[in-house]
Protein backbone atom coordinates (compact mmCIF):
# COMPACT_ATOMS: atom_id res chain seq x y z
CA UNK A 1 0.00 0.00 0.00
CA UNK A 2 0.78 3.60 -0.02
CA UNK A 3 1.94 5.97 3.20
CA UNK A 4 -1.80 7.52 3.05
CA UNK A 5 -2.23 11.45 3.56
CA UNK A 6 -4.14 11.06 6.71
CA UNK A 7 -1.16 10.38 8.47
CA UNK A 8 -0.30 14.36 9.32
CA UNK A 9 -3.08 14.24 11.51
CA UNK A 10 -1.25 12.09 13.74
CA UNK A 11 0.40 14.48 15.59
CA UNK A 12 2.31 12.27 18.61
CA UNK A 13 3.97 9.90 16.10
CA UNK A 14 7.46 10.04 17.09
CA UNK A 15 8.74 7.10 14.76
CA UNK A 16 7.59 5.67 11.32
CA UNK A 17 9.38 2.54 10.67
CA UNK A 18 8.22 1.20 7.33
CA UNK A 19 11.61 -0.28 6.16
CA UNK A 20 10.97 -3.29 3.25
CA UNK A 21 7.02 -2.85 3.80
CA UNK A 22 6.09 -3.12 -0.41
CA UNK A 23 5.22 0.43 0.25
CA UNK A 24 4.00 2.07 -3.07
CA UNK A 25 3.40 6.04 -4.56
CA UNK A 26 4.90 8.69 -3.17
CA UNK A 27 5.55 10.33 -0.04
CA UNK A 28 2.97 12.85 1.45
CA UNK A 29 4.02 16.28 1.96
CA UNK A 30 1.40 15.51 5.05
CA UNK A 31 4.50 13.84 6.33
CA UNK A 32 5.42 17.19 7.12
CA UNK A 33 2.89 17.93 9.73
CA UNK A 34 4.02 16.04 12.48
CA UNK A 35 6.05 18.27 14.58
CA UNK A 36 7.53 15.42 17.32
CA UNK A 37 8.33 13.10 14.45
CA UNK A 38 11.73 12.05 15.29
CA UNK A 39 12.66 8.92 12.92
CA UNK A 40 11.80 7.99 9.53
CA UNK A 41 12.56 5.09 7.72
CA UNK A 42 11.10 3.94 4.55
CA UNK A 43 13.81 2.18 3.34
CA UNK A 44 13.64 -0.88 1.01
CA UNK A 45 10.70 -0.25 -0.31
CA UNK A 46 11.26 -0.09 -4.13
CA UNK A 47 8.17 1.19 -5.72
CA UNK A 48 8.74 4.15 -3.73
CA UNK A 49 8.78 6.84 -5.92
CA UNK A 50 8.95 10.52 -6.59
CA UNK A 51 11.18 13.28 -4.71
CA UNK A 52 11.29 14.06 -1.27
CA UNK A 53 8.76 17.04 -0.56
CA UNK A 54 10.13 20.22 0.86
CA UNK A 55 7.67 20.32 3.62
CA UNK A 56 9.99 17.49 5.22
CA UNK A 57 12.74 20.30 6.32
CA UNK A 58 10.33 21.55 8.99
CA UNK A 59 10.38 18.35 11.58
CA UNK A 60 12.31 20.20 13.56
CA UNK A 61 12.95 16.56 15.87
CA UNK A 62 14.05 14.71 13.12
CA UNK A 63 17.32 12.38 13.99
CA UNK A 64 16.97 9.41 11.90
CA UNK A 65 15.99 9.47 8.16
CA UNK A 66 16.32 6.26 5.73
CA UNK A 67 15.06 6.26 2.43
CA UNK A 68 17.81 3.88 0.71
CA UNK A 69 16.72 1.02 -1.28
CA UNK A 70 13.89 2.63 -2.90
CA UNK A 71 12.56 4.67 -6.68
CA UNK A 72 13.24 7.70 -5.28
CA UNK A 73 14.68 10.42 -7.11
CA UNK A 74 16.09 14.24 -7.91
CA UNK A 75 17.61 16.20 -4.86
CA UNK A 76 17.21 16.20 -1.38
CA UNK A 77 15.61 20.04 -0.50
CA UNK A 78 18.06 22.18 1.41
CA UNK A 79 15.22 22.62 4.05
CA UNK A 80 16.15 19.10 5.12
CA UNK A 81 19.99 19.53 5.28
CA UNK A 82 19.38 22.41 8.01
CA UNK A 83 17.60 20.14 10.61
CA UNK A 84 20.00 20.44 13.42
CA UNK A 85 19.23 17.62 15.06
CA UNK A 86 19.17 15.36 11.89
CA UNK A 87 21.77 12.50 13.16
CA UNK A 88 21.53 9.73 10.25
CA UNK A 89 20.64 10.73 6.93
CA UNK A 90 20.92 7.46 4.36
CA UNK A 91 19.89 7.74 1.01
CA UNK A 92 21.05 6.50 -2.77
CA UNK A 93 23.19 9.64 -3.39
CA UNK A 94 25.47 7.35 -5.03
CA UNK A 95 23.07 6.82 -8.16
CA UNK A 96 19.43 8.65 -8.02
CA UNK A 97 19.09 11.24 -4.84
CA UNK A 98 21.87 14.43 -5.20
CA UNK A 99 22.26 14.76 -1.26
CA UNK A 100 24.96 16.99 0.02
CA UNK A 101 23.86 16.38 3.42
CA UNK A 102 23.88 13.08 3.53
CA UNK A 103 25.58 10.87 6.30
CA UNK A 104 25.55 7.69 4.30
CA UNK A 105 24.97 7.12 0.32
CA UNK A 106 24.24 3.41 -0.85
CA UNK A 107 24.36 2.72 -4.97
CA UNK A 108 20.74 1.18 -5.42
CA UNK A 109 20.02 0.04 -8.80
Amino acid sequence: GSIPTEIGFMSDLISLQASDNNLVGTIPTELGLIPNLELIDISQNHRLKGVVPFELGSLSRLKTFHLYGTSLGGTIPDEMCTLSDLESFQADCYSKIVCDCCTSCFLYR
